[in-house]
This record gives structure tokens, C-alpha cells and sequence, in this order.
């Protein structure tokens, strides 16, 4: 593995240039010489760190930037689009993104539109103490990585309609979801809504198209999966019973919309709507059928939220809501 660190405030500063990560107790006495300075010029300590990167790009390895941040970025180019572009355009060049918010300082909107601009992840930290469980979950992960630029096509055969994906995925210029990368042992959950009409005899209804690429092939591998279902009377079909762990995921992914809907109404200083919202998510929960774990887990983040609402911490309120909408979208394991 190799490795670089660049520093950024006011000015932009390699501390260690692009170098195998064998000189360790050097690099971590350089990491403790760092004191906070002046303004936040992000964009530039990003590019600085893109330059190490790409400076040895490995095509059969994972190349990525972690940017970790603790402030607004006030200095250089400041524009998100401008930026999420840039990132965006290294990621096609092969270097990927990752990003860190620290604290109650940092803007969580441009730090996920990066991570998702630069087909890596974004972590909201509340604590300087959390700093190293995260890092070592990313570093993990990327050495698990067993590909990247993930997409999923949904092509519904005639008469089939995709009523709703929950996730609300983005998607690429060719209508298929973006999907985080594919990590060895990480699941990814896709819920789907299909309108699928009365049917005389078995045949293909849906077409998935699982779409990735990864450092040892350089052709685009692919996986396409037809769903069918057994033709059943409507007596059998009202008979079916419902299928728990779907149904908790949808529940889940219905939750992370209410914190996003409390996200706007946050935006806009209407507190009560935004209680309202998270109190009628956290009524679904409890209604719909899901492991006991699961359904406590849920409703203690929502009780958080609306919590930190009560106190006028609209600030981390915002931050914690938007990663646990980020992290349930796109099934992040942690």
C-alpha cells in the first residue's frame, strides 16, 4: 500500500509525498506536528492530494483520495458544482473520492455530493475519538474493493411497471442506478416496487443488469437476472405472507425519506413539521414487521433526531440526519 498526506487552510502543504507505507512511526509523527491554521481552501488540498495519488497510479489497484474536513471551504474555489466536477472528472480517470466531516463545522451537503461525484464514501463524525474506527472501516474497505463504477439496470418487460425505488438512487446518463462499490463481504439492498398485471403462464418480468468495473479484467463486467414468478389464482395469492425482511428494508428506506422531508423543514425553520414527520416515521416503524433489534435500532436514531430538534441542535441534527439517510441508501456496512 502506498500513501501521501497533504495538509490545507490558508495554504496547501505535502507533509508526505506519495511513498510506500513502511516508514510508520515517521508518517504518524508528521500527522501529530498538524495544528489547525486558517481558512478552509478544500479545493486545493483535494487537488494537491488527487496530484499524489495520480503521480503512481496502479490500474490493478484501488487509487483513492480521502479528504477529511472540519470546516466550510471558504478559500479558492468554493462553487460545489465546480468542485463535485472536477471530482468527478478524476474518477473517470481512475482515482476515486472518499470524504470526512468532522464535528458541527463542515458542509454535509458538498462533502456527500463529492463521495458521490468520486464513486467513494462519506462519513459524518461527530467526535475526533471515532476518527480512527472510521478510518480503519475505509481502509478495509478499500482493500476488500472487488469493484467499482457499480450500476443496476431495471428494464420491466411489456405491461410491467417500476412503480418505485425506494433507495432513490442516482442514476447514470444511460438511466441505470449508481451503486457503492462492491466490497467482499458487504450486501447491497435494492428495494424495488413493480405493478405487475394478472398473468396466464410463467415467462421473464423484470431483466437486472448488474454492471461493475474491476482492476484485473478491462472489459466491464456484467451479471443480467430475469425475475419470474409462479402463475397462482388470486385466492393463493391473498394468501402469501408477507416477506419480513423486505418489508423491514422498505420500512427503513421510507424512514430515511421522513429524514429528509425533516431535513427541508429544518432548512426552512419549520421545527414542528419536522417533528411531525419523524414522529409519523417512527409510528410506521413500530407498525411494520421487522426484527425486534432492527425496529429498537430505528426508533432510537428517529427518538435521537427529534431529541436534538427539542434542544435547537438544528445544526447536528441536519449533519446526523442526512449521513443516516446517505448510509441506509446505499447499505453501507459499518
Amino acid at each position: 500500500m502506498r500513501v501521501s498526506i497533504t495538509i490545507y487552510d490558508d495554504q496547501v502543504e505535502t507533509l508526505v509525498p506519495n511513498t510506500l507505507a513502511t516508514h510508520k512511526t515517521e508518517i504518524i509523527e508528521k500527522i501529530k506536528r498538524i495544528h489547525s491554521r486558517g481558512y478552509t481552501n478544500l479545493h486545493e488540498g483535494w487537488l494537491e492530494g488527487s496530484k499524489q495519488v495520480s503521480q503512481k497510479y496502479n490500474n490493478e489497484q484501488l487509487n483513492r483520495v480521502i479528504l477529511l474536513s472540519d470546516g466550510l471551504a471558504n478559500k479558492g474555489e468554493t462553487n460545489p458544482d465546480v468542485i463535485c466536477t472536477h471530482v468527478h472528472g478524476l474518477m473517470k480517470h481512475g482515482v476515486s473520492t472518499s470524504t470526512m466531516g468532522i464535528g458541527t463545522d463542515f458542509n454535509e451537503d458538498l462533502l456527500e455530493a463529492m463521495a458521490k461525484s468520486g464513486d467513494g464514501n462519506y462519513y459524518y463524525i461527530e467526535s475526533p475519538d471515532s476518527l480512527p474506527a472510521i478510518f480503519q472501516s475505509e481502509l478495509q474497505g478499500i482493500m476488500a474493493t472487488i469493484g467499482s463504477k457499480v450500476s443496476l439496470g431495471i428494464e420491466p418487460s411489456r405491461n410491467v411497471e417500476v412503480l418505485d425505488v425506494f433507495n432513490d438512487l442516482n442514476t447514470t446518463m444511460y438511466g441505470r442506478y449508481k451503486l457503492p462499490n462492491l466490497i467482499m463481504g458487504n450486501k447491497i439492498e435494492v428495494a424495488i416496487r413493480l405493478k405487475i398485471p394478472p398473468i396466464t403462464h410463467t415467462h421473464s418480468l423484470c431483466k437486472f443488469r448488474l454492471a461493475w468495473d474491476t482492476p484485473e479484467q478491462i472489459e466491464r463486467q456484467e451479471i443480467k437476472v430475469a425475475l419470474k414468478l409462479p402463475v397462482v389464482s388470486s385466492n393463493q395469492l391473498d394468501e402469501f405472507p408477507f416477506n419480513v425482511e423486505v418489508s423491514a428494508r422498505i420500512a427503513q428506506l421510507i424512514a430515511v425519506r421522513a429524514r429528509e422531508e425533516a431535513i427541508r423543514n429544518i432548512d426552512n425553520r419549520d421545527y414542528s413539521t419536522a417533528q411531525k414527520v419523524l414522529q409519523n416515521a417512527q409510528n410506521a416503524v413500530c407498525s411494520a414487521p421487522m426484527s425486534l433489534n432492527l425496529k429498537e435500532q430505528e426508533l432510537a436514531e428517529l427518538e435521537s433526531l427529534q431529541r436534538q430538534i427539542d434542544q435547537g441542535e438544528y445544526v447536528r441534527v441536519r449533519k446526523q440526519a442526512s449521513y443516516e439517510s446517505y448510509r441506509k441508501r446505499n447499505s453501507r456496512s459499518e
